[in-house]
C-alpha cells in the first residue's frame, strides 16, 4: 500500500498480517510492517528503507492506495 500525506510524501509499505490500523478511542493510526523507499511521483523503489515496519499519523494522510504484490510476489510492491 502507499499513501501520499498533506505535504505531498508519498510513503509505501507492505500491509501484511503484523500490519494494523488503530481505532477510536486510540489516536488514529497506521503500521505497515516493511517499508520501501518511494519515489516523488509515488512509485515503488527495490529498497526496503524500513526493514521493520513504518508508523503514519492518519490526520496526515490525504490518499491511500492499495496495491497487488508485495513480499509474497518475489518483493515487487508493483507485483510485476
Amino acid at each position: 500500500m502507499r499513501v501520499r500525506t498533506a505535504d505531498g510524501l508519498w510513503i509505501g509499505g507492505w500491509c501484511g498480517n503484523d500490519s494494523f490500523a488503530s481505532s477510536f478511542p486510540d489516536p488514529q493510526g497506521l503500521y505497515l510492517e516493511i517499508g520501501y523507499a518511494m519515489t516523488d511521483d509515488g512509485t515503488f523503489t527495490d529498497v526496503v528503507s524500513a526493514p521493520d515496519g513504518v508508523f503514519v499519523r492518519c490526520y496526515e494522510i490525504v490518499l491511500v492506495d492499495f496495491i497487488a504484490g508485495g513480499p509474497e510476489t518475489g518483493g515487487d510492491p508493483e507485483g510485476a
